[in-house]
């Protein structure tokens, strides 16, 4: 597999999904440009892929610190099987521990694939995970130097954490679009991920709705966090999930 050190920044409003391969197909739809020349000309109305935000030692080290930390803790990993008579796909679901998650990623194919989205890993309770997540969110801002981020005025119960994904060749997420209308960024450490975007028609023709309705989406309830307890009573706190597509 080819290693590429992007960072890319999935403005709101788009939908889009994601797909894991060992044969990358460049797109020539979406800017590709090194730190410095966003950070000079920044993009906002499109995605953007950034290059080799860090270096190819700083990914190695990541990595390995990644596994190092982290390894021990027990994820769930979705294996998606396609009928080879009828096309059917069946999903299983097993709890495994995050270092032999990658094991089977090896064994990934568009027929057989394995795929692990894990939230609430980082920051950990330990002080080496906390730096770990520091490292890794100051490579994720560093589009954004002395930008305000609001998501440092939520109450820290309810601040979104970082995600570690985990898949093989053959892997896909449905179509979405992001909670909050926010700005995502994604950091591919290892691999190559290939992001497919569909930009919605202007206004007068619909926007986004014109999107959802073609493709027959719907709004998943939050799970994000659970009630708090308020003067002896749960209050939910519900934040927007997205739209998906299947």
């Amino acid at each position: 597999m080819q290693t590429i050190v992007i960072l890319a920044l999935v403005n709101a409003g788009i939908e889009g999904c994601s797909s894991f391969s060992s044969n990358p197909r460049e797109s020539l739809l979406v800017p590709r440009m090194t730190l410095d020349e966003y950070l000079s000309s920044p993009v906002y109305k499109t995605p953007v892929l950034i290059r080799d935000i860090v270096s190819t030692e700083t990914v190695e080290s990541l990595t390995d610190d990644l596994m190092h930390i982290l390894g021990h803790e027990e994820v769930q990993m979705q294996r998606k099987i396609k009928d080879k008579d009828d096309g059917s796909r069946s999903t299983e679901i097993y709890d495994i521990t995050l270092q032999d998650c990658i094991e089977y990623m090896m064994d990934s194919c568009h027929n057989d694939s394995y795929f692990a989205f894990c939230e609430g890993l980082l920051p950990g309770s330990n002080a080496d995970s906390s730096k770990l997540s520091e490292r890794l969110n100051d490579i994720r801002e560093a589009p954004f130097s002395n930008r305000e981020n609001w998501f440092d005025y939520f109450p820290s119960k309810i601040k979104p954490t970082d995600a570690i994904i985990l898949a093989g060749a053959g892997a896909t997420s449905t179509l979405h679009r992001d909670p909050f209308e926010w700005t995502g960024s994604s950091f591919c450490l290892e691999g190559t991920k290939i992001w497919r975007f569909l930009p919605p028609p202007p206004e007068n023709k619909g926007g986004v709705t014109a999107v959802d309705e073609a493709l027959q989406s719907h709004r998943l309830d939050s799970i994000a966090w659970e009630a708090e307890e308020h003067n002896n009573s749960k209050e939910q706190v519900v934040l927007s999930a997205g739209w998906q597509s299947d």
